[in-house]
């Protein structure tokens, strides 16, 4: 015989059928140079993170969201035992072929271009993390020199380096593999603090193998309902590989707490002021981070929402022009495979969410990021609530079922909690409760119950007609 406890079941797709604790800090977990694998850090200020955490995806996704939604954030330092690595250089002429080396600590497009030539210690160079978009002063040439705040040294062979010559090559920054990732949301687990919403940060290197650290969180998160009565959700980010891989690899997965953020984006750096390749998942997630705080409907806000009225807008730090590697406006799919896309919008300057999808099967009631985080936050209210009720006595009739008056008491009470924190924050239309009336309680000893909530409606597709009006003429 089970102990006594308190178990609330989902409902999938029951809006189809039926006509009629406050947690708002989320949390990222990802790649850091300084900090202690796996311990949860709170922050509101920036200047703690880097002390803290040094540099790092993970440090600069805090900052984005504290910038964005301002704070706490809880950040986990996850231990990537992939090391950052930097990949061959292509070189534009005939001079020396430049070096890099060291474990990158972060993802870079890196550049250096010979602004002088000459001999080692005489030529001149500058280099560019970002691609090209912005550039260090000039520096002389050495044998080494260490690009500060990478991991990376340029190295120069002697020889005659060339006026215009460039040299590129890409960083990689840590990763981890499935265990480091299991045993990071293991010591969540254990940690009594509660949080809305994790960003797991880190790119995979291949559809293959985003689908299975997908599962790696939808089996994390699953055993948190199940053995904690933890009711929460992931935004994961997807490898930087074309349409059809992620298409191939996603078609049969099913992980209705997770949201797969496909595509890129030019990121403004809060650390450096420059532009990185950043995944989608960093702007979607600091601004489901910013509308979870807001006084009315907060974290019923649809992640697409135009309205630049601070639950919505053009997302924020993206670069203005050519801000997105893939659109979805321009070249869609992925977001009818249930994958979270950005997207332009003719007449509205700035990048959207197309649609805040999760990956949840079809036809689910919990397809949406607004709906799965409206009825997890109703789940942990009806717990926290039904929990009162643990063990204690109720009046029954002379058939056992439950006395009508005590039904009464108990609904009123669920409907209060849900008015109070779901209703009045206009999360959720309206709430009711209901008491099942047959059930005979002295022989199971179980109070058995429904709780229906009415979701909001949102307007997706709008169709106006426009046309001009013949006036009436009035007779002389």
């Amino acid at each position: 015989m089970s102990n006594p406890d308190v178990v609330i079941s989902l409902v999938d797709n029951a809006s189809a059928i039926i006509p009629s604790l406050t947690v708002d800090t989320h949390l990222k977990i990802g790649a850091c140079s300084l900090g202690t694998a796996n311990a949860i850090y709170s922050f509101t200020r920036e200047e703690d993170v880097r002390a803290e955490l040094g540099a790092g995806p993970l440090v600069e996704a805090g900052i984005d969201s504290l910038k964005v939604a301002g704070g706490p954030v809880f950040l986990q330092k996850v231990n990537a035992s992939v090391a950052g690595a930097s990949g061959s250089v292509t070189q534009s002429g005939g001079g020396p072929l430049l070096t890099v080396t060291g474990a990158s600590v972060d993802d870079f497009q890196g550049i250096v271009h010979i602004t002088k030539g000459g001999a080692v210690g005489t030529a001149e160079f500058q280099y560019s993390l970002d691609g090209g978009d912005t550039w260090s002063a000039t520096i002389v040439t050495a044998a080494s020199y260490p690009v500060p705040g990478s991991g990376v040294t340029l190295g120069f062979p002697a020889g005659t380096y060339v006026l215009g010559e460039t040299y590129a090559w890409t960083s990689s920054a840590p990763y981890y593999v499935a265990d480091d990732l299991n045993a990071a949301f293991a010591a969540l687990w254990t940690d009594p603090r509660e949080w809305l919403f994790a960003h797991v940060i880190g790119k995979a290197g291949s559809a293959a193998d985003s689908a299975s650290m997908v599962a790696v969180v939808q089996s994390q998160l699953d055993n948190a309902v199940a053995t904690k009565y933890r009711y929460t959700e992931a935004i994961v980010e997807m490898a930087d590989v074309s349409d059809g891989d992620l298409g191939a690899a996603f078609a049969a997965v099913v992980a209705p707490r997770v949201m797969a953020a496909a595509g890129y984006c030019e990121l403004l750096s809060g650390v450096s002021g420059r532009y990185y390749k950043r995944p989608a998942a960093w702007p979607v997630a600091s601004r489901a981070a910013k509308v979870a705080r807001a006084p009315r409907v907060g974290i019923a806000t649809h992640l697409g929402r135009t309205r630049p009225d601070g639950r919505g807008g053009a997302l924020q730090h993206i670069r203005p022009v050519d801000g997105l590697y893939r659109d979805e406006e321009r070249t869609p799919g992925l977001d009818a495979l249930r994958f979270t896309t950005l997207r332009t919008i003719v007449g509205k300057a700035g990048y959207f969410v197309t649609r805040p999808r999760m990956m949840a099967a079809s036809g689910s009631d919990f397809g949406f990021w607004h709906d799965r985080l409206v009825i997890d936050k109703a789940c942990r209210i009806m717990r926290a609530k039904l929990l009162d009720y643990l063990n204690d006595d109720v009046e029954t009739k002379s058939n056992g079922t439950i006395d009508e008056l005590a039904a009464r008491r108990i609904e009123g009470d669920i409907y209060a909690a849900l008015r109070d924190l779901m209703v009045a924050a206009e999360n959720v239309v309206t709430a009711t409760a209901t008491i099942d009336r047959a059930n005979v309680m002295s022989t199971t000893n179980k109070l058995r119950g429904d709780v229906r909530l009415r979701k909001r409606s949102y307007l997706e597709n709008i169709d106006f007609s426009i046309g001009f009006e013949v006036p009436i003429q009035s007779a002389a």
